[in-house]
């Protein structure tokens, strides 16, 4: 049966081209011809082409290497490709932009020349792809996994509208709804380290990233580079907040440059995770300059610090607290951001059910049980089938993010699959025992459960990878019944896709046409099956995610980015 979801693609590099690679040296010299803040300007935006999708630009990759490389080395590519090919990947950029803050020079060339940007993007791939040869053969699972896990964590395209509404749901209205301490909102919290309050940040983060979401027209030339106060000097904001605000963002150049360099000490980079491997920027996405402009290290880590983890922006400037206390805000921390998700999922579930009549959505607190024990953090019901939810906001460390290693990582094995999977089976053991009193239907009548999963940072699940998660949970002994069906681990972005179709294709029947006998359906990600399935299906958007967007103008951007009165001449 053909695999009509989950293909894999190789990014062409110089030796594809050439026959030979350019060599470390070379590569080197080339890069030092030149500032290094035009390379990180440069990169900055064929990262924000890369990750945020354009409806002008149907095809990115071919837009890119119009621009960027030269007009022979394309048609000899052309001529002897066979399928679409790939010439840009994040992996390349980021140990580009590492060897330019590295090597590249503070001198005063204005203009990249393409020939030069051409070789340094083709010789950093072959480096790239050195590191990371695609394993072959049934024998190499284990680092087919690695490889897959790696590349779906570094390669995974955002939608930065969505991630922007998701933050204000969860951190201003979800807010209203959970507790962060006792004696303290954390928007109080927010306001005593950050000098404004959550609504405004996400809102000058939602300005602060539009350098690096560039016109097509505006692809060449210096346009990310900026002073932070004149970027923000029409905006009615004290200098305070823009301080506190960069800050939280921004590492100086020195200090970076210093880390970058005693991680490059090994001498061949095709030995190294050095494009996956994103630490370095992902508490501080933005690199300061000698002259204080501000360029963006990686554009990814900087969405994600802007949105996702926006929760943890004021706890790096709360001062003179004890270990034990640090320990505790940590774990405070933590606890509220989870508590936002688990409110957030039931936000969307029930927007689903205002949707679509087919399908309703049920919540069973503590209280509700006879051991006083949560059933599940959602439940959806459609007919005879139950879709038990279990939503975890727990982000993987970046060691397995950059080598991919299940095996020897804990928290892969235990927040994701056990964890998740022994509160599925308990849940619906207490539901089909008649443990829950109010539960809404006769728990007789159920006659299949989809266990899923969701998460809120995005984890590769495609490419067999469904499979190896699967094998552990049998391994663990749960979800053993033949009530349930395959488990399903779901990034939120997906649902929040599928809102846009509700009102003609539930979750329910969504899951139930995913494992309706093609395996290879079962088995990808719930991304790939649904994009594919709606489309197909001629389902027509209902316009969800636009409605988010306008709110998003109306309640966040609107109210808080003020500018100033401009005096007539």
């Amino acid at each position: 049966m053909e695999n009509n979801y989950d293909h894999l693609t190789i990014c062409i590099g110089y030796k594809n081209v050439f026959g030979d690679e350019l060599t470390q040296e070379e590569l080197i010299a080339i890069i030092s011809k030149y500032p290094l803040s035009l390379w990180l300007d440069l990169f900055a935006k064929i990262e924000g082409f890369l990750l945020v999708k354009r409806d002008d630009i149907p095809d990115v990759q071919e837009y890119l290497a119009q621009a960027f490389f030269l007009p022979e080395i394309l048609s000899k590519i052309k001529s002897e490709a066979n399928d679409p090919e790939v010439y840009f990947t994040l992996g390349q950029l980021n140990l580009l932009r590492k060897l330019a803050i590295a090597y590249g020079t503070s001198g005063t060339e204005t203009e990249l020349k393409i020939a030069d940007i051409c070789s340094v993007l083709l010789g950093a791939q072959d480096f790239h792809n050195d590191y990371d040869e695609l394993p072959n053969g049934a024998q190499d699972f284990d680092s087919f996994c690695k490889f897959i896990i790696r590349n779906g964590y570094l390669n995974n395209p955002v939608n930065f509208i969505t991630l922007l509404h998701r933050a204000y749901q969860m951190n201003i209205l979800q807010a209203k709804n959970v507790t962060f301490r006792a004696d303290k909102s954390f928007d109080d919290f927010f306001i005593e380290n950050m000098r404004m309050p959550v609504a405004e940040a996400i809102a000058l983060n939602f300005a602060l990233s539009s350098p690096f979401l560039q016109a097509k027209e505006l692809l060449m030339g210096q346009t990310t580079i900026f002073d932070p106060v004149d970027f923000f000097s029409k905006i009615d904001l004290s200098k305070e907040k823009i301080d506190s605000l960069t800050e939280s963002f921004s590492i100086d150049l020195a200090e970076v440059k210093l880390q970058i360099i005693e991680e490059l000490k090994p001498e061949n980079l095709g030995d190294m995770p050095i494009g996956y491997d994103v630490s370095i920027f992902r508490k501080k996405p933005l690199i300061r300059l000698p002259d204080g402009k501000l360029v963006c290290g990686n554009l990814d880590c900087f969405f994600q610090k802007a949105t996702q983890n926006l929760v943890w922006m004021p706890k790096a400037r709360v001062t003179d607290l004890s270990k034990q206390e640090d320990t505790t805000l940590a774990k405070d921390l933590t606890s509220y951001r989870g508590q936002l998700f688990e409110s957030y999922m039931r936000y969307l579930f029930k927007e689903m059910e205002s949707k679509n009549e087919r399908m309703s959505f049920a919540y069973i607190p503590a209280e509700d049980t006879n051991d006083n024990e949560e059933v599940g953090d959602s439940i959806l019901i459609q007919d005879d089938k139950l879709i038990l939810v279990e939503a975890k906001s727990r982000q993987f460390n970046e060691s397995f993010k950059n080598s991919g290693d299940w095996v020897n990582d804990g928290q892969f094995i235990k927040e994701l699959i056990e964890k998740s999977t022994e509160q599925i089976d308990k849940a619906v053991k207490k539901i089909r025992s008649g443990q829950v009193a109010k539960f809404p239907v006769d728990s007789a009548q159920i006659k299949k459960v989809y266990p899923v999963v969701v998460i809120y940072e995005s984890f590769p699940v495609g490419f067999k990878m469904q499979r190896l998660i699967r094998q552990k949970v049998k391994e663990l002994g749960h979800l053993t019944d033949p009530i349930f069906a395959p488990l399903e681990i779901i990034y939120v972005g997906d649902l929040e896709y599928i809102m846009n179709g509700y009102d003609s294709v539930t979750f329910a029947e969504l899951l139930e046409q995913k494992h309706s006998g093609d395996p290879h359906a079962s088995e990808t990600s719930f991304h790939n099956f649904s994009t594919l399935y709606l489309s197909s299906n001629g389902v027509i958007s209902n316009g969800w995610e636009r409605s988010q967007l306008d709110k998003f103008s109306e309640e966040v951007t609107r109210p808080n980015l003020r500018f100033k009165d401009i005096p007539n001449k």
